[in-house]
């Protein structure tokens, strides 16, 4: 989807067009236990035009991500860039660095 909520409660707004700078954004928490809710004040994004090439620029990342076993592992990886960047997974195995394909098991999520 356009909108992706990360664990850390920052949202990220994927392809931003100058119509997502007409809305205001608010984030409203809820606490698990007593259902206790607060909500920030509204904020509005400001969609710019680029004129020129801008390299990638990795704007979140998790450097050590705890699991159990058994749960799904959530790795982040934000990147900025004009044109929009890419992404792609490796892992190291054995001392070689495999590239990490979708499967039933790793489901990779584009453009966050």
């Amino acid at each position: 989807g356009k909108y992706s909520v990360f664990p850390t409660g920052k949202l990220h707004i994927r392809e931003a067009k100058q119509q997502d700078g007409f809305r205001s954004y608010r984030c409203q928490t809820k606490h698990r236990l007593t259902g206790e809710t607060k909500q920030s004040s509204a904020g509005q994004l400001i969609v710019t035009e680029s004129h020129s090439t801008v390299p990638p620029r990795i704007t979140h990342r998790e450097e050590e991500v705890k699991v159990q076993l058994g749960e799904i592992a959530f790795l982040p990886c934000a990147a900025e860039a004009y044109p929009v960047p890419t992404h792609r997974w490796y892992k190291q195995e054995s001392g070689r660095t495999n590239a990490i394909v979708s499967s039933q098991r790793v489901f990779l999520m584009g453009g966050l």
